[in-house]
């Protein structure tokens, strides 16, 4: 079947680039995130145009018909970047919000989506974990922070400072390293499930981005057009994939682009993408099969909301979550 014949080709494409150690995730800056950007996404651009010139076939054909797409969101991002470094936080969304609210581009996204029930399952659950001197008595307090509690929201990577996320993990070993490693005699845990079909997550985790070993495998679990979709969004992957330099840091370059993103995904209300997975940058291998993974998903809430109530309606209404318990008792 031709579709198989395209698929197969695409893993080629993705085995080229995930053997190539300058394009392996996550990165860390060098110079500044926009050279950067730039640098890591040249080599990218090589691989794809060498593979149009140097091949006579329909695969190739796709790709050269998708490079000035590609390449529209790539400068559509190195844009929103510059923009917000001057100091235009406005032009920098708009202008994000602009180059992803593309027909073709947003199909791209779906395309790289899937429901919320297969990420996060009775069988395949998702944790929240919390650190606290205190005792945690009631379950709601493992949900987001509330409303009413967010002067403690700090910004992180899909989220901006002062709106409260809910940020689970897919293993107590991710959720412990995302806290920087506390005391588990402080932590309290909650087990989360959910039967949404129809809400989606947008899939930054797939292991054919992520390593040259998964990058040859030759399973096709993974569509044409999924993958084909990755292909085109590469450049949104690699903005997202730049690791903090500095902890002790206000202002964090490496996260510009993902909270653009995180703020798009609230702010389209008719959407049914209700959040992100994302593989940690704290394992030290990144391509840990599902245990290093993290989902982030932010409240879609009107202002009176946030004032009359703590938690969004809409992602109570999505999840199940088992009661806390101590983790002190994974010791024994």
């Amino acid at each position: 079947m031709e579709s198989d014949s395209l698929s197969n080709g695409l893993n080629k494409i993705f085995a080229i680039a995930a053997k190539d150690k300058r394009l392996n995730l996550p990165f860390t800056v060098e110079s500044d995130i926009i050279s950067d950007f730039k640098d890591k996404c040249q080599i990218y651009f090589s691989i794809l145009n060498n593979y149009a010139e140097n091949n006579d076939n329909e695969l190739s054909r796709r790709i050269d018909r998708r490079l000035e797409k590609i390449s529209e969101i790539y400068f559509g991002i190195v844009f929103s970047l510059e923009k917000f470094l001057s100091g235009d936080i406005k032009s920098a969304y708009d202008h994000f919000d602009k180059t992803f609210s593309d027909s073709a581009t947003s199909r791209y996204i779906h395309h790289i989506s899937t429901p919320l029930n297969k990420v996060c399952n009775k069988s395949k659950p998702l944790f929240r974990v919390r650190k606290s001197d205190s005792s945690i008595k009631d379950r709601k307090e493992m949900f987001h922070i509330p409303f009413s509690k967010r002067h403690l929201v700090n910004a992180q990577r899909y989220s901006v400072a002062g709106l409260p996320c809910l940020y689970l993990g897919s293993s107590l070993y991710v959720c412990w390293l995302e806290m920087d490693k506390p005391d588990f005699d402080k932590l309290y845990i909650s087990s989360y499930s959910s039967n949404e079909e129809d809400s989606k997550i947008l899939d930054f985790t797939s292991e054919i981005l992520y390593s040259s070993f998964y990058g040859i495998v030759n399973d096709d679990k993974m569509s044409y057009l999924t993958k084909m979709s990755y292909i085109c969004l590469m450049p949104l992957i690699y903005a997202c994939n730049f690791k903090k330099n500095n902890n002790s840091t206000s202002f964090t370059q490496e996260y510009i682009i993902p909270n653009l993103l995180m703020q798009w995904i609230s702010r389209r209300g008719k959407s049914n993408i209700v959040g992100i997975a994302y593989r940690s940058t704290k394992m030290v291998k990144t391509n840990n099969g599902d245990k290093s993974i993290n989902v982030v998903l932010p409240p879609k809430v009107t202002y009176q909301q946030t004032i009359s109530k703590d938690f969004c309606p809409k992602l109570i209404k999505m999840f199940k979550l088992t009661p806390q318990y101590l983790g002190k008792y994974l010791k024994h």
